[in-house]
């Protein structure tokens, strides 16, 4: 739980730190360390739900995860396109 609880941590400050550069370096640095802290978060989810959940379970849960992880991605992008073609 210590991966997730930096990952939550990281991705708490990050935002917020948008707004001290409009610097290209700065905030394609920003990126890449946003990136690794979201990674950091994942890896620790991933790790947890792996210590969690049964051997015979796992593939039916993970596969349930991933699809429903993969239908958010699908249905935001839909709606962020329409709300984008309404202005």
């Amino acid at each position: 739980f210590k991966l997730i609880r930096i990952g939550l941590i990281g991705a708490s400050i990050i935002p917020a730190m948008w707004v001290f550069s409009p610097s290209y370096a700065y905030l394609l640095t920003l990126q890449v360390g946003s990136g690794i802290v979201w990674a950091i978060y994942e890896l620790g989810l991933m790790l947890a739900l792996f210590g969690v959940i049964r051997d015979e379970e796992r593939t039916s849960i993970m596969s349930a995860y991933n699809f429903a992880s993969a239908f958010m991605v699908l249905a935001g992008s839909y709606v962020g396109g329409k709300m984008l073609t309404l202005i």
